[in-house]
């Protein structure tokens, strides 16, 4: 992440998924999300003035104070004195630590899963006939961790519970939990980058940590993304979405740092003591940003490439991979460290 300081007194935010090293700004895929311009709130103005309809001033500057740096001290002064109201994206952070009480909706999927209850709707679950397919979840990204020796361990578990959070509707039908889907580049998506077997280094996915998790193999699919002209740079970028069945709209859609693992996103601890609360446990800093079709183009959904109506004059959401999915085919594996060795 970083923060722009201006002459004439305003500030950008940039949240990205590329490191500061030149190897992840070439022939690599990126994201990046670049504020609004937001200039400076005037001398006499109140503390709480200068908010976003998404808290993003006061997420962001819970995130940085929890770095402790007297370093940030300047640019969190600068921060307050600014006018975030023109931006529309929630602010979704993890910071290491373990998270109990009013700290426990703060970070990490629990952060998520928090503002998804608050603001999200899932059409289809008002529809009788659409009732028994619920929205898939789809992440991609750029490593994995150690998940577990079984789906619901962690992914298909407290993951899954918090993407799959939304707000209930009057008349919504009961459904299954979400299928959960994993973009990661196979071997071959590599071999055939724009820089072959190199292209991988920016995939830190190690084989002895998949090994240990040999079913995550049925949830993967390649790396895709022929529309941008991007299937041949290797995703260092990192995103999570919830996709209608019909591949034709878009509930939800979150640019981050975080990778597919419990260091990144958190996991569940038990109460501590008799009548203490339960923890969100994180190992890791990560910055992302939260994209809901409410705020940024008033509909409950967003509306996805190909899908125009006519005299809508809205542009469709820039999904960086491609719709629908590419499963692994039956020789597929996923990129390991080790196929550098």
């Amino acid at each position: 992440m970083s923060l722009f300081y201006y002459k004439d007194n305003r500030m950008r935010v940039v949240v990205s998924t590329a490191n500061l090293i030149s190897s992840d700004w070439y022939n690599r895929t990126q994201g990046v999300w670049v504020s609004p311009s937001c200039p400076q709130l005037p001398a006499d103005s109140d503390t709480r003035a200068g908010e976003s309809p998404t808290e993003f001033k006061a997420d962001l500057l819970r995130y940085m104070a929890a770095y402790q740096l007297p370093e940030l001290q300047e640019w969190m002064s600068r921060l307050r004195k600014t006018d975030f109201s023109a931006i529309k994206v929630f602010f979704v952070a993890s910071v290491p630590g373990s998270h109990r009480g009013p700290d426990y909706d703060k970070w990490g999927h629990r952060r998520l899963g928090h503002l998804l209850k608050k603001h999200v709707t899932i059409p289809s679950l008002l529809s009788p006939s659409e009732s028994k397919e619920s929205w898939p979840i789809i992440a991609q990204c750029s490593s994995i961790g150690a998940l577990g020796t079984d789906p619901d361990a962690w992914m298909c578990g407290e993951l899954r519970t918090s993407m799959s959070q939304r707000a209930v509707q009057p008349g919504d039908m009961p459904q299954p939990p979400p299928k959960f889907k994993v973009i990661y580049p196979s071997l071959r998506n590599v071999k055939n980058s724009h820089d072959d077997l190199l292209g991988g280094g920016c995939l830190p996915y190690s084989r002895r940590t998949h090994e240990k998790q040999a079913w995550f193999r049925n949830f993967l699919f390649e790396w895709k993304s022929d529309k941008r002209h991007r299937s041949k740079a290797m995703p260092h970028i990192k995103t999570y979405a919830r996709v209608s069945p019909c591949g034709r709209h878009l509930a939800w859609f979150h640019l981050t740092s975080a990778n597919l693992s419990k260091a990144a996103w958190g996991k569940l601890q038990e109460p501590k003591g008799k009548g203490g609360s339960p923890g969100l446990y994180i190992m890791s800093y990560e910055a992302g940003v939260l994209f809901l079709p409410k705020l940024l183009v008033n509909e409950p959904v967003f509306t996805l490439e190909g899908e125009t109506v006519e005299g809508d004059l809205s542009c469709p959401f820039p999904l960086p991979w491609d719709l629908p999915l590419s499963a692994y085919g039956a020789d597929d594996m996923p990129w390991v460290n080790e196929y550098l060795k």
